[in-house]
């Protein structure tokens, strides 16, 4: 007997213990940390509380360097402050900053920032997106000013939300429209999500970290400086749908966009391109750019405009196409694939000159002159010129070619006669 009511009362004692203190807390503690990253992905976290100053981030930039991403932690409330300068913004011209996230709702503690101060993230060209957490109140002047937004999400809980902003807060995306008078913007009950009108293929974008601009007509030099600036080497370009032109019709290479880009890869069009030129000298000494595919409705290909790009194998000159200009691919020394569309009539004076993997060509009935030094030190073993039935004279200049040697003998009056069904020489 005095066993059981001695159980019964440990029994009542647990009992009273669980309940006035509770389970044991096995939950993970809320990350309340501000974590700065960098391009190896080395991670530094400090305890922030209240406002998150420049001086967090010079310290974080010591630790880690370059920093390229942040998460906001769930005590920060306030980053940067209500200056008129930039001289106290935090992230202010951090071109290299890709991510910005806040710890929201994370173990259940969510993220209590209210205010994001003038200039704070101003001129971060590395961001294009961001979603504000429900508890953001103010967003200061020219807080993400030249931020390539594709799209901005404000989170809401059920309850229709007024946010103070400034008129100059944002400059993209161009949806996020707000009161300018009373200088508010209303965040509906489920919360709001704006991305350009202007579709994200419009933009040109640079493939080293990401630079995108919206570029309409003429992409030029001062473009591709102005991607250099932010990201450094460029190892690739999707060209956006907006870009007419890429660089100008001229001799001065000093003006050409892509000249002696040696580290770009990739080259590709977005879309339904507009692009109707290449520029001289456009691509010029692009010595690592390996293969791709010219835009069907690309007319002309400027003098010198892929000259020496030594690296590329395989090119398709799109049907469109009725002009290859001098030294066009001047000693493309690994191009060993070449097609030539029936819209082509004259090939310019060195066009392919030096292109020595170059063994086989197939020129169209279309081509009515062949110019001087077009296909100089190019090692064909065959040349066929395709007929049209009937017989011709076309103009081929005596040092049109090197080789073969029978066409190099048939073209020393600077005219050979095409059969009916074409001609082929080895």
């Amino acid at each position: 007997m005095k066993e059981i009511i001695i159980i019964i009362i440990v029994i009542i004692l647990v009992t009273l213990f669980s309940t006035i203190f509770g389970e044991p807390n096995t939950a993970v503690a809320p990350i309340t940390h501000t974590t700065f990253s960098n391009i190896s992905n080395y991670r530094y976290s400090t305890l922030i509380e209240g406002e998150l100053t420049l001086t967090h981030v010079q310290e974080a930039e010591t630790i880690v360097g370059t920093i390229t991403a942040v998460q906001i932690g769930t005590e920060v409330t306030t980053i940067g402050t209500t200056s008129d300068t930039i001289d106290e913004a935090p992230f202010y011209n951090q071109r290299p900053l890709l991510n910005l996230s806040f710890n929201n709702d994370r173990n259940s503690q969510p993220s209590q920032i209210t205010t994001i101060g003038n200039f704070a993230f101003g001129g971060c060209t590395g961001l294009t997106s961001v979603t504000f957490p429900k508890s953001i109140e103010t967003i200061g002047d020219f807080a993400f000013d030249d931020c390539p937004f594709d799209e901005v999400v404000f989170d809401n809980d059920g309850e229709i939300q007024i946010i103070s902003v400034s008129s100059n807060s944002f400059t993209s995306p161009d949806s996020l429209v707000y009161d300018s008078i009373t200088g508010s913007l209303t965040v509906s009950a489920d919360g709001d999500t704006f991305t350009p009108t202007n579709i994200s293929e419009q933009y040109t974008t640079f493939i080293g970290s990401l630079y995108s601009v919206l570029i309409t007509g003429e992409l030029t030099l001062a473009h591709v400086q102005a991607a250099e600036a932010v990201i450094g080497t460029i190892r690739g370009v999707d060209i956006g749908t907006a870009v007419t032109k890429i660089g100008s019709v001229g001799d001065n290479a000093g003006s050409a966009p892509f000249v002696a880009q040696t580290s770009l890869t990739k080259l590709s069009f977005k879309g339904t391109t507009a692009c109707k030129t290449f520029g001289s000298y456009c691509f010029s000494g692009c010595t690592s750019l390996i293969s791709f595919d010219i835009p069907s409705v690309i007319s002309t290909i400027a003098n010198n405009c892929f000259g020496s790009c030594s690296s590329l194998t395989s090119l398709t000159i799109p049907s469109g196409s009725t002009t290859i200009g001098i030294s066009a691919f001047r000693q493309c020394t690994g191009l060993n694939s070449l097609t030539i569309p029936d819209s082509i009539q004259i090939i310019d004076n060195t066009a392919f000159i030096g292109c020595t993997s170059l063994t086989t060509l197939t020129l169209p009935n279309s081509i009515t002159e062949v110019n001087a030094g077009t296909f100089d030190s190019c090692p064909f073993t065959s040349v066929v010129f395709e007929g049209t039935g009937v017989s011709r004279d076309i103009i081929v200049k005596a040092d049109a070619f090197t080789e073969p040697a029978s066409v190099v003998s048939a073209s020393e009056g600077g005219t050979i006669n095409i059969g009916a069904t074409g001609n082929t020489y080895t």
